[in-house]
């Protein structure tokens, strides 16, 4: 579900969730804005009224993009308050786009959530198809990590685009998951 473009106001519906709603999103400068509300339909027949608001905060340094946010969310009993803080740095060598990260989820009362990520990313164009490719490892710390990879290509004329692509993802020792 992608939030509509700064300073627009939009309808969504997640069927997967079982969501209807709006959403809101409004930027000042390297600040993200955004809530949301809606209903969510629950086993047994109930359903929820479930709302966000919540700030980002962007902003970049030479190849590295540093991120913090904050915000409050509506869950069946009490709010649940949460921020994160983060970064993330890219560099481009060739067509090979490396990248790193690693990212803290906050919750009160909770030992932060650690996620870190690295990985690799290559396109080749030929004429009007895109070919990528792409290796990522992302893991928290005491867990093992998990291994992500996908190829795939894209193309289109002036009025007609198509694309595929496939991977998988999975941890050391276990059945890798396709991702399609």
């Amino acid at each position: 579900m992608a939030l509509p473009a700064a300073g627009e106001v939009g309808m969504f519906a997640d069927l997967h969730a079982q969501r209807v709603g709006v959403q809101a999103h409004h930027a000042i400068g390297n600040v993200d804005l955004t809530g949301a509300a809606g209903l969510q339909k629950l086993p047994g027949g109930k359903s929820n009224v479930f709302g966000n608001l919540g700030a980002q905060a962007h902003h970049t340094v030479g190849k590295i993009d540093f991120h913090a946010g904050a915000g409050l969310q509506k869950l069946p009993g009490k709010p649940d308050v949460f921020g994160n803080l983060g970064a993330q740095a890219h560099h481009t060598v060739g067509k090979i786009d490396l990248h790193a990260g690693i990212n803290a989820a906050l919750h009160p009362g909770m030992k932060p959530d650690v996620v870190s990520n690295v990985g690799a990313q290559i396109r080749q164009t030929s004429g009007n198809k895109d070919f990528h490719a792409g290796v990522s490892v992302a893991g928290r710390p005491g867990e093992k990590p998990v291994l992500s990879g996908n190829v795939g290509v894209q193309g289109g004329g002036k009025h007609v685009s198509w694309f595929a692509n496939a991977g998988a993802q999975g941890r050391p020792g276990e059945e890798a998951q396709p991702v399609v």
